[in-house]
């Protein structure tokens, strides 16, 4: 008994100093900070480097390097880190990705690569990375994007280009991204909408469900409406969430009638002065509508009519004087409504009714001047 009770003591002994040694054998570059068991983490974040530096942990699962003096990525430069899962390279000088520099990396979910000058991505760039889910270029210098140059990565789902200067989408980019559900292409010329204005020119990718087209610009900077092709966003069943925030639009573009399951749309910051009861498609299924900061100078009663799923509205910084009578009748699920700065000055008695289920009423920044009686009465009590 006492010679068993030996060999299992000798054994924990055993097993305690193999888990020490390996835990301190665990490699991390002097300039990093690594934690986690084994070092999965290694944060050589903010250390000035020039260059990936050597010795990281095959273990390795979240990489970070950002806010560094990066400016070029060899082939290779991770090689070994078969497990990592998110790598972040943002805010850094990067010009140049050599083909290859990401192979071997066969784990990665995430990829972070804004803020940087990455002018050319080619058919390889992306080469050893098929597991790869989110990738964001955005504030980079990239003016086109090669027909395959999302070719290697076929299960990404989320792709961020905004802030750069493409003037194109072809339809040979896009059928590779079949699967991307959540692609902001926001702050590039509005000439990418035009090239193949016969074709909704994100047709292919069937998976989409939010697209971000914030504050497209005019290749010539003049300060005109971007205009936007009927056929923009046809063939899209699975898109529900759109914002076209400051594209300075005077009116609802009729593209967006194609979107039969669109439940949010934020048109935020534009120059819209009415809103009509056939601007979506009906029957609608929209949820939220935000069209603050636009040029509306009256509620937009009879659009408001079509939309009876609608929870969330917000009005915000248009110069709306009153609130007429039954507004929102036909709006009983609303829960959030946003007047605020608005010039209001006058709301109408019964303005309100219907709204049994409203839990936010903001009207601060106005200059009203008469209310009428019993305006709150078919209001939620709890309403704030």
């Amino acid at each position: 008994m006492a010679s068993g009770s030996i060999h299992r003591c000798d054994l924990h002994l055993i097993m305690v100093v193999t888990v020490t040694v390996l835990r301190t054998c665990a490699p991390c570059p002097s300039v990093c900070n690594c934690t986690g068991t084994f070092y999965g983490n290694a944060y050589c974040n903010h250390k000035n480097l020039d260059r990936v530096p050597a010795g990281i942990s095959t273990n390795t699962r979240f990489l970070r390097l950002e806010y560094n003096r990066l400016t070029r990525l060899p082939a290779g430069a991770f090689s070994g880190l078969s497990q990592l899962l998110r790598l972040t390279l943002y805010n850094n000088l990067i010009t140049e990705i050599e083909d290859g520099t990401f192979s071997g990396l066969v784990a990665l979910k995430k990829l972070h690569l804004g803020s940087n000058n990455i002018n050319l991505l080619t058919n390889n760039t992306f080469q050893g990375v098929p597991n790869l889910e989110e990738l964001s270029l955005s504030n980079n210098r990239l003016l086109s994007l090669g027909n395959g140059v999302f070719n290697q990565i076929p299960n990404l789902l989320e792709l961020d280009v905004s802030h750069n200067g493409i003037r194109e989408f072809p339809t040979e980019v896009s059928k590779y991204l079949s699967n991307v559900q959540v692609l902001d292409l926001s702050s590039n010329p509005a000439q990418l909408l035009l090239i193949q204005n016969t074709v909704g020119i994100f047709k292919q990718i069937v998976a989409l469900q939010y697209l971000k087209l914030n504050k497209l610009s005019e290749v010539s900077n003049t300060a005109g409406e971007i205009r936007i092709p009927e056929s923009t966003f046809d063939g899209l069943p699975n898109l529900t969430n759109l914002e076209l925030n400051g594209n300075r639009l005077s009116k609802i573009p009729s593209a967006i009638k194609s979107l039969k399951n669109l439940k949010y749309i934020s048109l935020h910051m534009n120059s819209i002065q009415s809103v009509g009861a056939d601007d979506f498609h009906q029957p609608s299924l929209l949820e939220i509508l935000l069209l603050d900061k636009n040029k509306l100078v009256e509620i937009p009663a009879s659009a408001l009519a079509q939309l009876p799923h609608l929870t969330k509205l917000y009005l915000d910084f248009n110069p709306i004087s009153t609130i007429p009578a039954r507004a929102f009748w036909h709006n009983p699920r609303l829960t959030n409504l946003s007047l605020a700065y608005t010039n209001l000055t006058t709301i109408q008695e019964d303005a309100f009714s219907g709204l049994d289920q409203l839990g936010s009423l903001n009207l601060q920044g106005n200059n009203l001047t008469t209310i009428k009686g019993g305006v709150m009465t078919h209001v939620n009590p709890k309403v704030s």
